[in-house]
């Protein structure tokens, strides 16, 4: 964030919001302590500015942290994959879980990605702007939306037909060997 241009804290915050919030979500709890860290590891140098009466430290990388930045960029090893989602937990977790509830469940989840997307597409990054790799994580994330919002409703169509008071998963694990 700032390389590309957001210097302080509030800013970072802000940009996190209309851009990678979608993928790596960071709050300004997360944010700051973050930059204090770069600051003590040498990776960045603060520059304080009083300007509008309130104080606001403006960060810059330092060599040591443009090369730590370009070695991270180009390292593929570690690449983690970190999802936290509570409806696949639930249905996880879900062996009791009847057709009723899995219905409400699906239903919530697949509005849910549908509601994420909307927000998404709100926050639309110009593809023919300065940062085209602002659009490329941009449109990745709406895919994957998209799809889970249709894996969702692929699921609610196999418990279409069935008693909501049944168990919902024997039904949809012996739906879901037959899916390629």
């Amino acid at each position: 964030m700032i390389e590309a241009g957001h210097r302080t804290g509030y800013a970072i915050a802000q940009a996190v919001a209309r851009s990678t919030a979608h993928f790596w979500p960071a709050g300004q709890n997360a944010i700051y302590p973050e930059l204090k860290r770069l600051l003590d590891d040498g990776l960045l140098t603060a520059t304080p500015d009083a300007t509008g009466g309130r104080r606001r430290d403006h960060h810059a990388l330092t060599g040591t942290g443009l090369a730590v930045l370009e070695k991270w960029r180009s390292d593929t090893q570690d690449l983690r994959i970190e999802q936290r989602d509570e409806a696949l937990l639930k249905l996880h977790f879900g062996d009791a879980m009847t057709v009723g509830q899995a219905r409400a469940l699906l239903e919530a989840a697949m509005q849910h990605r549908l509601n994420r997307l909307a927000q998404l597409r709100e926050i639309r990054p110009d593809p023919e702007g300065d940062r085209p790799a602002a659009f490329v994580t941009w449109r990745t994330g709406e895919a994957s939306l998209l799809h889970a919002a249709n894996w969702y409703q692929r699921l609610l169509e196999h418990l279409a037909d069935q008693p909501p008071h049944a168990l919902a998963m024997p039904v949809l694990s012996a739906a879901l060997q037959e899916v390629s």
